[in-house]
């Protein structure tokens, strides 16, 4: 006799995961419905009371959305937009479509996790079934923490001793097809753009920086780009790639040989933007690697491997992008930001107008196009703190989260806990980077600069990173008078390098008073 399976009417909700490869839990929704409705929460005001998000990262999720649209109405439906607070619109969705069932994929970030509390109260009250899968991370963290005796990995040793002995991130799911949707179609009614159409940016009376950007969001461009970096085996920033690409109805720029700032710059894959909304699979990325030569696969893995680090840490630490309530975070006493000097080198770092050209140059990038380099952020986040301004990370960690498209909640933290020292190590690192060196190594001819802080293009290369050396004939000539059209610098890198370098010694000789804090600086 045959077994009676029940075919539900399934609401998928798009949180994160803006994608049809590898997603099993809309996967499983196709495999046991007859009827399936793609639905993404838009609510922007929840959205800003739970992190900084500026307009640059909204753009990028509305083109993410755009793309997901015209990729669902390959296979025959669309993609349902609702708009406003989340536990409402759904409910009422449900009622309206007679959902039965609801697939999601979870979400390691506290604040998703408490909206998906509240979503999971509101469906099973109406008695809906509820089915979820992870697919943001390599690994399900809690899996890790139960493989650790249920225990937080708190070192990138500890966590790769955990990891290397369970079983490798399982293969992708099997992209979705239009022959794998027919059999759970829906009517797209006339007006359904009107309704729940992905809105603008102008619909939603914001403005973007930028008319053309280098980061379109979107799983179309993240395949593109994947493929285009595995099959060249290059991971230098889309080196030798073409001025421009299509996606969708839009060109876009790829930094390539016009540019030849990038071709000093480290390696990357230029991915993150599209991993941490979930329009490239973490697990399609790390496959895919398998195939590349072991330099590249190692670099490309052993960066994923951090990310699920502190995805893994941030899933049990409450207020992890803070200071207060962070019970991994070390008290270190940072410079008053209420101090008057203080706050004017926090407003000037923030504007990009310290009056040191690497620094400026890399704030103005991440404000005007969301994205820079991990030696750009990693100079901005010791610039900040132990390396000169000797100010909380916090500042550094909402500055990123607001303009950068790849402002992962898990990551973003974490890095600025690791830089500083305030977690991850027994000691403060003796990282001091000074802002002079470090632009004379990546930005070898000052193209770099030169394109951010276009103020300064007609000096000669030897003044460019430190253009207040410049003498005033040469100022004159490059009709760019320091103080005038270019900042000053707000303060002695040098000095305070060493002055921080003394705190660092004197904060390390607390926490283990028996220990050698000599080494050399970075």
């Amino acid at each position: 006799m045959e077994r009676n399976i029940t075919r539900h009417r399934t609401l998928h909700w798009f949180r994160k995961g803006l994608r049809l490869h590898d997603n099993r839990p809309l996967l499983e929704a196709i495999r046991s419905s007859e009827a399936v409705y793609c639905v993404f929460c838009l609510d922007l005001e929840w959205m800003r009371a739970n992190e900084r998000i500026g307009n640059n990262r909204i753009r990028f999720l509305l083109e993410s959305l755009k793309d997901l649209d015209d990729s669902l109405r390959k296979i025959g439906t669309r993609l349902f937009v609702l708009k406003g607070n989340a536990r409402a619109a759904i409910k009422t969705f449900c009622r309206e479509y007679e959902i039965t069932q609801m697939t999601y994929m979870r979400d390691a970030e506290v604040f998703y996790r408490q909206l998906e509390a509240e979503i999971l109260e509101e469906v099973n009250r109406r008695e809906i079934v509820t089915r979820s899968f992870h697919g943001h991370t390599l690994y399900d963290p809690q899996e890790v923490i139960d493989a650790n005796d249920g225990q937080v990995p708190l070192s990138l040793d500890e966590f790769y001793s955990v990891v290397g002995n369970m079983d490798v991130p399982a293969p992708p799911a099997p992209t979705i097809t239009g022959e794998m949707y027919k059999s759970c179609a829906v009517t797209i009614e006339d007006n359904h753009q009107a309704i729940y159409g992905v809105p603008t940016l102008a619909s939603l009376g914001l403005e973007c920086p930028r008319s053309l950007t280098r980061w379109p969001g979107g799983e179309t461009v993240a395949l593109e780009r994947m493929r285009f970096k595995l099959e060249r085996k290059n991971l230098f920033e889309f080196d030798q790639g073409p001025s421009t690409s299509k996606a969708g109805d839009h060109e876009y720029e790829i930094p390539g040989t016009t540019e030849p700032w990038f071709e000093t710059q480290p390696e990357t894959t230029g991915l993150s933007p599209y991993i941490n909304l979930g329009s490239m699979s973490p697990r399609t990325f790390w496959h895919g690697a398998q195939g590349a030569p072991e330099k590249m696969r190692t670099t490309v893995q052993g960066q994923m491997i951090y990310r699920e680090f502190f995805y893994t840490v941030a899933y049990t630490v409450n207020n992890f992008t803070k200071i207060e309530g962070n019970r991994i975070c070390r008290d270190i006493k940072w410079s008053d930001p209420k101090n008057e000097r203080v706050a004017e080198w926090i407003e000037k770092f923030k504007e990009g107008m310290t009056g040191y050209p690497w620094i400026d140059a890399a704030v103005r990038q991440m404000k005007s196009e969301g994205w820079i380099t991990h030696i750009s952020r990693f100079s901005l986040a010791s610039f900040l703190t132990v390396g000169q301004m000797w100010c909380s990370w916090e500042i550094g960690q909402q500055l990123f989260e607001e303009f950068l498209l790849d402002a992962d909640y898990a990551l973003n933290a974490g890095n600025f806990l690791w830089v500083t020292g305030s977690a991850f190590s027994n000691q403060v690192p003796l990282r001091a980077m000074d802002p002079v060196k470090i632009a004379r190594k990546w930005d070898t001819d000052g193209s770099f600069i030169r394109r951010y802080c276009p103020e300064l293009k007609n000096l000669p290369t030897q003044y460019i990173y430190c253009p207040w050396k410049a003498p005033n004939d040469v100022q004159q000539q490059a009709r760019t008078i320091i103080g005038v059209d270019y900042p000053e610098p707000m303060l002695n890198a040098a000095t305070t390098r060493i002055q921080n370098l003394n705190k660092i010694k004197a904060l390390n000789q607390q926490l283990r008073p028996d220990s050698d804090s000599d080494r050399d600086s970075l």
